[in-house]
């Protein structure tokens, strides 16, 4: 035949790869598995192993599509598995029983050894297919195998699984955790593989990683806590749903505690995921209804913690409706011992037998094929009463007394109080009753006090002799049965501080006859129970509140306990009722106190669960009540949701309040602030701090998303986004630790976001200048291979700043006169049309400027600029050194650094008008033809275009109109042998500069040498060479007088300046021959 043929003319090596190619086409392969032990047995497995090492690299390695890849796998598995047990039954019949050191085919062998190797490779394709394949043979060894490995080889795969569990790539990861599952043993005592896998679970980036470690590992004693967590605290839903369903088909339900079932149906029940939700309710729900034999009243028992009562868990009626489903009425019948003709129990009933029935009595009356099970109210109330008469007092009848209190009250809304009044002299004996627990009375009470026929006054006043009746019995009691008494007491005397709003007067003496008798008892219990009275009459008294928060405040010193929790309860308690109104006094309102209370609180708080979860819901109920704005109390809060030991509890407290919190401005201000300050928080942290590990980007975008809840609201509008300030904070932290935040953290987040206003898009341009230029040094400087990558980025993100600087319209200030300006300077005020063709020159002269080499400005500080920059209409040039900084960071810096002196532009352009003041007495000015020996010619006023001054009038001093936003300071002469400071030119039109050499063409300038053409100007000359200018006065924070450079060789004079200010020497131009010193770049260091 054809084939045949063909195969007897084709060597050894294309055989094999004909055979592999055709496996990811043809779909049966028997053929090619019969063809391929042709083949081998052909050749006696000479030269085999070195052809197919050869074409397994060649697999590992190409290029292929992964379904072919995992079809060639799979039969090569096959292959490999197949040699393997013919070689272990040779083995096993030539040594007829005898142990042998071979237990591996010589091929299966080398090529463990092969993948072992390949395994470390450089490419994670390669080393993703080679767990792949070590997973395919396993399972065909799992499934076809015999025997067992070898040890060498079961270690060398252990040694493969702990590398690539770690490895970089994801997927990789996935291979590694899957090879895992064939070397667990549930069996042993802390298994390392089992351990391992638990902490995969737990600490894996990657969700996918996540889903497959917990679809795998065994179900043993050691995984039931860290699967139950994957379930209840997951933030991936495929991660959850692999959860539930290994809890649903492999754990039992008898191996949760009461705690944990209850947390695992409410999970259940409260899952965002909708294919979550569906699970627990088709699969979860009734496997477990199974495993209690279909029993409703075992299902209930497992439930039931301590004496309350099953309808205080918060999902009971959709279990209820489940279950449902699960059962028909008959059985609940059945369960429940109800009487046919009667409808009414049997015999005694149980908690979980009144919770039922109780409930079932409920459905009857919506159900009308369940009316015939509803008894008449009569007899019902009297059955109830008949049993509260019969019961035993010495057994624990306390679940079974709630549970029928609680159908009186449903008894009591669906028939009216009219035909129960019989009820409530029995329910005051009940009170009564000293042998009666004390946990009916949180049942009873509110019942009794809501529903009695009676007067609030007349009911509160009974409920205070039942106390001291109490009381008085205490005398005759045993020490085992007074401390029930007492407790008892207290819970009565606490239910009427819950269900009253307005105490009586009479009441009010609760205090001396109850609660100071036992604030200080030896018995715990007790004291924790007097304790939470007094926070409830204090929540009713401001006064009191007031005497009594010096007991609540020693709560900071008492160690980890029951008590301290009681009492820091308490103090959240009085503080959300009267919030500053404790702390007030004639001279404060107590706001300072209030946080300062509360900042206490939290600093001597203690890493103890139940402790964390009283502080933050107290400190997130007393925002909600709006008794705080406190950003830096919030952000210690806020910080605890990225706290490396996962607070789960409080996870989901935190961001359900973020759904609350924020529909206000004063609200979102305070979020945003808050958020501000985590990121100053993880910045700081130490590296002893549990934060100095969290990962900075990722906390970073958190935040983002939960400020898009009050960002993007319709009511109101923040100044600054969130998001704008973000990118500031981040840029700013990293100049001062850069080793913090790693550069493409930085790049990532930024990237994302780019802020609008003009003058955060200034500072952050400055910022990212600084940062590239630090990127540069370092690639300059050879210290890391990285830099020169994300220099490339950060310039990238510096042309989309420069793009948006472009388009982002700038802060226009109102220019109208002042009337102060107006009465100072009448002599020298130029009207509207005047005022506006000095501007044009003034603008011209500017930008002419630039171009001069005789001239030049002399720039104004860093610090300066950046305290006036968010009213400066000017920008800064693309050689600016300055920094523009936000409102809420020039504040920053101001508190900081308070020797620094900030000119608002206001004041700059209400003083400006000073230089133009008429001359002192003894400085006339001069005409301006040639100034006289010595002196120096004053500015002049510019004549409107085309126009010409008259002959022998000297011109009026040069106003500098109050246009112009931004004015630099007078400069000074520095003294003999000094360097002057190099300073630049900003380039913004509207900045006022001086006169140049050569000006700009087209543009119109003030007198100099050489006017322009098409404008007459007077002449104002350079004084003689080697004559000494006039000094000139410098006003206060005033703005910079023109100035010219002094004659070569020659030192001006010093100019005179107020005493009031002091000056620093900058000079406008550096000397020949002279190096100019560095300007310093400000960076604001402020936190």
């Amino acid at each position: 035949m054809a084939p045949h043929v063909a195969e007897d003319s084709m060597t050894l090596f294309e055989q094999l790869v004909d055979i592999f190619e055709s496996c990811t086409i043809e779909a049966d392969l028997s053929g090619l598995h019969k063809r391929l032990c042709k083949v081998y047995e052909s050749y006696n497995g000479q030269g085999f192993e070195e052809f197919f090492e050869h074409i397994l690299k060649i697999t590992l390695s190409n290029s292929k599509r992964n379904t072919d890849v995992r079809r060639i796998f799979s039969f090569m598995s096959e292959m490999l598995v197949n040699l393997d047990n013919k070689f272990k039954d040779a083995k096993a019949k030539e040594l007829a029983g005898e142990e042998s050191e071979d237990l591996m085919h010589p091929l299966l062998r080398s090529v463990f050894v092969l993948l072992e190797q390949w395994s470390r490779a450089s490419s994670y394709t390669v080393r993703y297919r080679t767990c792949q394949f070590l997973h395919s043979i396993l399972t065909y060894i799992q499934d076809h195998g015999i025997g067992e490995l070898d040890m060498n080889t079961y270690e060398t795969l252990l040694d493969v699984i702990e590398a690539r569990r770690l490895d970089v790539s994801c997927n990789v990861r996935v291979q590694a955790v899957s090879l895992a599952k064939f070397f667990q043993d549930p069996h042993t005592i802390n298994d390392p593989i089992i351990a391992g896998l638990c902490w995969q679970m737990q600490n894996d980036p990657n969700p996918l990683v996540r889903k497959t470690t917990v679809s795998i590992v065994a179900a043993c004693e050691e995984t039931i806590i860290p699967i139950t967590k994957r379930f209840l605290y997951d933030k991936n839903a495929n991660v959850r749903n692999a959860a539930l369903l290994h809890i649903c088909n492999r754990i039992s339900p008898r191996s949760f505690t009461t705690w944990q079932r209850i947390m695992i149906l409410k999970q259940c029940f409260s899952d965002p995921s909708p294919v979550v939700r569906r699970n627990a309710e088709q699969r979860l729900i009734p496997v477990w209804f199974r495993a209690y034999k279909d029993k409703l009243t075992r299902f209930f028992k497992d439930l039931q913690e301590g004496n309350e009562s099953l309808d205080n868990i918060v999902f009971m009626p959709e279990l209820l409706q489940v279950l449902a489903k699960c059962v028909k009425i008959a059985q609940i019948v059945d369960e429940i011992g109800l009487d046919v003709d009667s409808c009414l129990p049997k015999s005694t009933l149980s908690g979980e037998q009144a919770f039922l029935w109780r409930h079932f009595y409920q459905l009857a009356h919506k159900d009308n094929r369940l009316s015939k099970f509803i008894p008449s109210p009569d007899d019902l109330i009297d059955f109830i009463l008949k049993y509260f008469s019969n019961s035993s007092i010495e057994d624990d009848q306390a679940y079974v007394f709630n549970e029928l209190i609680l159908f009186l009250l449903d008894i009591i809304e669906t028939n009216g109080v009219e035909k129960c009044e019989k009820i409530f002299p029995a329910l005051l004996g009940i009170i009564k009753n000293p042998f009666i627990s004390y946990e009916v009375i949180p049942y009873i009470m509110p019942l009794y006090l809501n529903y009695a026929p009676k007067e609030r006054e007349v009911i509160q006043s009974d409920m205070l002799e039942v106390i001291e009746d109490l009381l008085q019995m205490l005398q005759f009691t045993k020490e085992d049965q007074a401390k029930g008494i007492v407790l008892k007491c207290f819970a009565i005397a606490s239910q009427v501080l819950i269900e009253e709003s307005v105490i009586t007067r009479k009441f009010q003496d609760i205090k001396d006859v109850l609660i100071n008798h036992f604030l200080s008892s030896e018995d715990l219990e007790i004291k924790i129970q007097a304790i939470t009275t007094l926070s409830l009459y204090c929540q009713m008294d401001l006064i009191e509140a007031k005497l009594s928060w010096p007991l609540f405040a020693e709560a900071v010193n008492i160690g980890s306990s029951p008590l301290r929790n009681s009492l820091l309860k308490g103090a959240f308690d009085i503080l959300k009722c009267h919030g500053w109104q404790i702390f007030a006094n004639l001279t404060s309102n107590g706001e300072d106190f209030f946080n300062e209370a509360i900042g206490n609180l939290l600093l001597h708080s203690e890493d103890k669960e139940k402790e964390r979860c009283i502080m933050v819901q107290g400190i997130l109920k007393l925002f909600l009540a709006h008794h705080t704005y406190s950003p830096i109390i919030l952000s210690q809060l806020i910080v605890l949701l990225f706290h490396p030991d996962e607070y789960h509890s409080l996870r989901k407290d935190v961001e359900e309040f973020f759904l609350l919190y924020g529909e206000t401005k004063e609200e979102a201000e305070c979020l945003s602030k808050s958020f501000l300050a985590v990121i100053n928080i993880l910045y700081d942290a130490n590296e002893n701090s549990p934060f100095f590990k969290v990962n900075i980007k990722k906390v970073a975008l958190r935040l983002v998303e939960y400020s898009k809840q009050f960002e993007n609201s319709k009511d109101f509008k923040l100044e600054n986004s969130f998001k704008d300030l973000l990118v500031l904070k981040l840029t700013k932290k990293f100049l001062k630790k850069p080793w913090r935040l790693p550069a493409t953290d930085l790049y990532a987040v930024c990237n994302e976001f780019l802020p609008k206003g003009y003058d955060n898009l200034l500072q952050l341009k400055e910022r990212i200048n600084l940062i590239i230029e630090s990127f540069q040094s370092a690639v300059f400087q050879k210290k890391t291979p990285w830099p020169k990558r994300t220099a490339k980025q950060f310039s990238s993100y510096l042309k989309k700043i420069q793009v948006a600087l472009d388009t982002a319209p700038q802060l226009e200030l109102d220019i109208t006169p002042s009337p102060i300006e107006k009465r100072l300077f009448t002599d020298s005020y130029i009207d509207t049309d005047s005022q506006k063709s000095l501007a044009e020159v003034n603008t011209n002269s500017s930008s002419s400027s630039i171009q001069s080499e005789a001239f030049s400005l002399v720039e104004t500080s860093p610090e300066r600029i950046s305290a006036s920059s968010s009213q400066c209409e000017s920008p800064l040039s693309d050689n600016g050194l300055t920094a523009v900084e936000a409102s809420s960071v020039e504040n920053e810096f101001a508190e900081e650094n308070p020797a620094e002196t900030y000119l608002p532009t206001k004041t700059l352009t209400e003083e400006v008008p000073q230089l133009n003041k008429n001359p002192a007495k003894d400085n006339n000015p001069l005409p301006s033809k040639t100034p006289a020996k010595g002196k120096t010619p004053m500015p002049t006023k510019t004549p409107s275009k085309g126009k010409t001054p008259a002959k022998g009038k000297t011109p009026l001093p040069t106003k500098i109109p109050t246009e112009e936003k931004e004015v630099a300071l007078p400069s000074k002469t520095p003294a003999k042998g000094k360097t002057p400071l190099q300073t630049k030119i900003p380039t913004e039109e509207k900045e006022v500069a001086l006169p140049s050499k050569t000006p700009a063409k087209g543009r119109t300038t003030l007198p100099t040498k050489t006017p322009a053409k098409d404008i007459t100007l007077l002449s104002s000359k350079t004084p003689v060479k080697g004559k000494t200018p006039l000094p000139m006065k410098t006003p206060v924070n005033t703005s910079l007088l023109q100035s010219k450079t002094p004659a070569k060789g020659r030192t001006p004079l010093p100019k005179k300046s107020s005493s009031k200010v002091k000056e620093t020497p900058l000079p406008s131009k550096t000397p020949k021959g002279k190096t100019p010193s560095k300007t310093k770049t400000y960076v604001d260091e402020s936190d």
